[in-house]
């Protein structure tokens, strides 16, 4: 357990964010545009900005990105935090799968 919070300390100091992380290395599939690098909307950069608060409420329309704004914080993390465990989870696989998805192509980038 204090392993894990010494590990989040470090990372949360860390000058990097998944927001910078993003801006520099992320990509997503557009439908039109094919794979272009990812340029957040203002309530993503604001959401990927606030990732090492406890607790954050979401409360959000469908269709407004915010898949991969949670893809590529579970990959911050995922990436940064040793021993980390991070789900997926959502209503159904086949979104649960998207998920993944999301995080491989920001990764694969």
């Amino acid at each position: 357990m204090w392993q894990e919070a010494r590990a989040l300390a470090r990372v949360a100091s860390d000058p990097t964010s998944p927001l910078e992380r993003a801006l520099s290395n992320a990509t997503i599939v557009h439908p039109a545009l094919g794979r272009i690098p990812f340029q957040p909307y203002p309530y993503q950069a604001a959401f990927l900005s606030a990732w090492n608060e406890p607790r954050r409420i979401v409360v959000k329309a469908r269709q407004v990105g915010y898949s991969q704004a949670f893809a590529l914080e579970a990959l911050y993390v995922a990436m940064h935090i040793p021993d980390s465990t991070v789900l997926l989870v959502s209503r159904s696989q086949d979104t649960a799968t998207n998920l993944l998805r999301y995080c491989y192509q920001a990764y694969s980038g």
